[in-house]
């Protein structure tokens, strides 16, 4: 289940529900603020990559994480990198 706002960002942010799957299904979890945030180490990416699990591109999962709370998905992201930091 999607929050709006997370179907809002999916939207800002060209993150596809198939790609949300595959971060939840073989991501890592950690819980931050009471919420669990799910990711894939870019080892694991290669990983399900060679072993033919994936249905979308690589390159598309790296650095994307999801946001679950309450069982809801909350929000979706790509990492920040610190290079357009000011």
């Amino acid at each position: 289940m999607y929050t709006a706002h997370a179907v809002e960002r999916m939207n800002q942010r060209g993150i596809s529900s198939s790609v949300i799957d595959l971060v939840i299904d073989w991501g890592r979890c950690f819980i931050s603020h009471g919420r669990e945030v799910y990711f894939i180490p870019k080892k694991m990416i290669r990983k399900l990559n060679a072993q033919g699990v994936l249905t979308v591109d690589p390159e598309r999962l790296k650095g994307v994480y999801v946001v679950v709370g309450n069982g809801e998905i909350v929000t979706v992201a790509h990492k920040a990198s610190k290079r357009f930091r000011a």
